[in-house]
């Protein structure tokens, strides 16, 4: 009895979780349905995005979460296999919560990876391509984004910071 109570718990909370996933902002399911329909115009069949597309976490150290849209990680079965990412870039959109009661749009960048730093001296992390930052000798590099006052201020670093920052 004692088991049944765990499985029937396990599949409620497996339930709960997947429905509250699709229940996105309209500003995200937006630029979902837009990524979807570009994955329908190169013959793709878009599917569900997961918790590797949509990512929820607070990226300009405001104390609240935003949306980051990973498109490397849009299921889009059958269609043209970069059509979210060329070269070993794929675009992401950030979008934050403003204080006009609104999701809005203030990264969109073409990047190899990004990741969040937290800690004292919190920073959005992106990979992108050598060329942007003024090194087209360079394939990468890193661009480090902080956040000062609902400030971005960013500086460019050599693209092995990357793999060394925590």
């Amino acid at each position: 009895m004692r088991r049944m109570t765990a499985i029937a718990a396990a599949l409620f909370c497996a339930a709960t979780a997947s429905a509250s996933a699709t229940q996105y902002p309209e500003r995200v399911k937006s630029y979902l349905s837009e990524a979807a329909k570009l994955c329908a115009e190169h013959g793709g069949k878009p599917g569900r995005p997961n918790e590797k597309t949509v990512r929820l976490i607070d990226v300009n150290d405001d104390g609240r979460d935003d949306f980051v849209i990973d498109y490397r990680h849009f299921p889009c079965d059958g269609g043209a296999p970069d059509i979210f990412c060329a070269e070993g870039f794929c675009g992401i959109d950030v979008l934050s919560w403003r204080s006009d009661n609104e999701w809005k749009l203030f990264l969109h960048a073409s990047v190899a990876d990004w990741r969040v730093r937290k800690g004292d001296k919190p920073a959005l992390l992106l990979l992108q391509r050598g060329s942007f930052c003024g090194r087209p000798k360079q394939r990468q590099c890193t661009v480090v984004y902080t956040f000062r006052k609902g400030a971005m201020h960013g500086k460019f670093q050599d693209a092995k910071y990357f793999r060394t920052a925590k």
